[in-house]
C-alpha cells in the first residue's frame, strides 16, 4: 500500500449500523468499552474502530494514522505489515487516498495479501427497524401470487436497465420438489451491504437512493422505463405473501465478495428487536460466472404451487411485462426468462392475443392534468376494435376467467375497456370498464383526432391501453 504513485481516492462509506456480536468481539485495553454512547466516550464521539481478523472481531481505539492502524493490525495477526491489506465491508481498500474518510464505529476487515478475497465467512447483525413509510405506504397494494413475483422483479428490471439489451438478464425459476421454493435471479449492478440493508428494511424503496430518477430536464422516450420500484414496502411484503423466508445473495462489479441476509417471519415475529444477520463471503465458482447479481430466494412457501397455477403465472407475467419483452425499439427489450424458456418466446398470454385479434389499430399520444405539480404528464394511447365475427366474441379472455366452453364467455366477463402502463409495465388494479371512462373518447375524438362511429357502436369490445412515462 505504501509507495504508489498519486493513488485514485475511492471512497470509503460510512458503516456505522453494522456491530458484530458481543460474544465475538475483543475490546483492546485502551479502547471505549463495547455499548459506549457519545456521552461516555472522552471527546463526545464513539473513538473506536472494529477490526475483524479471521472468525474474530476487535475492537482498537480509533487510530491516528494509517501507520498507527496497521500497527494495530500487526499486533492483532501477528503478520508484518508490509503483508496485512485492510478493507471496509464494501471490499474497497483502506490506504494514504482515502484513511481520512475512516469514522469511528466503522468495521475493517483485516485480510493478507497473499490471500486477497479469500475471506472467511463473516456474519453481523444489522438494525432494521422499518421505515416511517411502512405506516405510510404498507396498505396501499395487497397481492396474488403473479403480482407477488411481480414485485420482485420490478426490482430486478431497476438493477438492470443500465445494461445492453442482450445483458439485460432476469430469471425466474419455480421449483416444486423437494422443497417448494421461488428463485429469482438478475445480472443487474448487485447491491452493497449498505444497499443490502436497505432492502432489508421495511419501507425503504430503491427509488430512495441517488440513482434513482432520471433528469426531469432531458427526459427521452425511455427516461423512466425501468424505474417501477416505487415504495420500499412492496418487495419484502410480495416475499413474505409467498413464503415465510426470503434469502438474497448479491455482488456488485465492484465488490470480491457476495453479500447475504435472511429475512424470516418466524424470527421477527418472536424477537423484541428489528434486526437482521448479514454475511459476506467469497463467491463460488458459479457466481463469478457475472461480475454482479442479486439472487432472491422465497422458501417455505405458504402454498406450493401446481402445474396449472405455475401456467397461470408465467401466462400473467408475460403479460405484466409485455411491453419488456416486445418493446417498440428493439434495443429496450429485456431477457426475462420463466423456468428456461423467455416470456418473449411465448404467444399465449393475453396481451398477446390482444395484439394479434385486434383489428384496426389506433394510437395516439397527449398530455394529461394531473395535479398542479404535473400539469402536463404525457400518455401514449393505443386502441383495438374486436369485431363480433361468426358466433363469437373475438375479444380474448383474461386470465382468472374459467368458462367451460369459451365461445359462451360472455362480453362483460371478458373486462373490455381500458388498460393502464406505467412505465410500460401493467398496473393489473388500474382497469376501467368503458371507453365513456374517459372524457376525451366519450367526445368521440383523441387529442382532436377523430374515432369512427363504429367504434361507439360496439364501444364495450373497445379495448384501450394506456402508457405514461410519470
Amino acid at each position: 500500500m505504501e509507495g504508489s504513485q498519486t493513488p485514485k481516492k475511492r471512497k470509503l462509506n460510512s458503516l456505522h449500523q453494522y456491530f458484530f456480536p458481543k460474544s465475538k468481539v475483543a475490546v483492546a485495553e485502551d479502547a471505549p468499552p463495547i455499548g459506549s454512547t457519545a456521552s461516555q466516550t472522552t471527546n463526545g464521539n464513539q473513538d473506536y474502530l472494529m477490526l475483524q481478523w479471521e472468525e474474530q472481531a476487535h475492537q482498537i481505539p480509533f487510530p491516528k494514522s494509517l501507520a498507527d492502524l496497521l500497527k494495530r493490525a500487526s499486533t492483532i495477526t501477528g503478520q508484518q505489515q508490509d503483508a496485512i491489506e485492510l478493507r471496509n465491508l464494501n471490499s474497497i481498500v483502506c490506504d494514504d487516498s482515502n484513511f481520512d474518510q475512516l469514522k469511528p464505529g466503522q468495521a475493517l476487515m483485516v485480510l493478507l495479501q497473499s490471500a486477497e478475497g479469500n475471506i472467511p465467512l463473516t456474519e453481523f447483525s444489522v438494525d432494521i427497524t422499518p421505515s416511517k413509510n411502512i405506516l405510510l405506504k404498507a396498505g396501499t397494494s395487497e397481492y396474488d401470487t403473479p403480482s407477488a413475483i411481480a414485485e420482485l422483479v420490478d426490482n430486478c428490471i431497476q438493477a438492470v436497465r443500465t445494461a445492453e439489451s442482450e445483458n439485460r438478464k432476469i430469471q425466474i425459476r419455480i421449483y416444486k420438489d423437494p422443497k417448494p421454493s421461488i428463485f429469482i435471479w438478475d445480472n443487474g449492478r448487485g447491491m452493497t451491504l449498505e444497499e443490502l440493508k436497505n432492502w432489508a428494511t421495511m419501507g425503504i424503496s430503491q427509488s430512495d437512493g441517488p440513482d434513482s430518477l432520471a433528469s426531469v430536464n432531458n427526459r427521452s422516450a425511455y427516461a423512466d422505463r425501468g424505474y417501477i420500484s416505487r415504495f420500499g414496502v412492496g418487495a419484502k411484503r410480495a416475499a413474505f405473501y409467498l413464503g415465510k423466508k426470503v434469502t438474497v445473495n448479491t455482488k456488485t462489479a465492484q465488490g470480491e465478495w457476495v453479500n447475504a441476509t435472511t429475512l424470516s417471519v418466524g424470527e421477527l415475529s418472536e424477537s423484541d428487536e428489528w434486526r437482521a444477520d448479514m454475511k459476506i463471503r467469497a463467491p463460488t465458482v458459479k457466481e463469478n460466472q457475472n461480475p454482479s447479481f442479486t439472487l432472491v430466494k422465497v422458501q417455505s412457501l405458504h402454498h406450493p404451487l401446481n402445474e396449472a397455477q405455475m401456467t397461470d403465472i408465467r401466462k400473467r407475467l408475460a403479460h405484466i411485462y409485455y411491453y419488456y419483452t416486445h418493446a417498440e425499439n428493439e434495443a429496450e427489450n429485456y431477457n426475462i426468462k420463466f423456468n428456461g424458456k423467455n416470456l418473449r418466446d411465448f404467444e399465449d398470454d393475453v396481451q398477446s392475443e390482444y395484439v394479434k385479434n385486434g383489428k384496426n389499430e389506433k394510437s395516439f399520444e397527449f398530455n394529461v392534468n394531473i395535479s398542479p405539480e404535473k400539469p402536463s404528464v404525457p400518455v401514449k394511447l393505443k386502441l383495438y376494435y374486436f369485431p363480433f365475427v361468426g358466433d363469437k366474441e373475438t375479444l380474448p379472455i383474461p386470465p382468472g376467467v374459467r368458462f367451460s366452453d369459451e365461445r359462451n364467455v360472455p362480453l362483460d366477463s371478458r373486462k373490455p375497456g381500458v388498460e393502464v402502463y406505467w412505465n410500460d409495465r401493467l398496473i393489473p388494479g388500474a382497469h376501467f370498464n368503458m371507453l365513456e371512462s374517459f372524457s376525451f373518447a366519450a367526445l368521440g375524438q383523441v387529442d382532436g383526432s377523430k374515432l369512427e362511429e363504429k367504434w361507439y357502436s360496439r364501444i364495450k369490445v373497445g379495448r384501450k391501453m394506456v402508457f405514461s412515462n410519470q
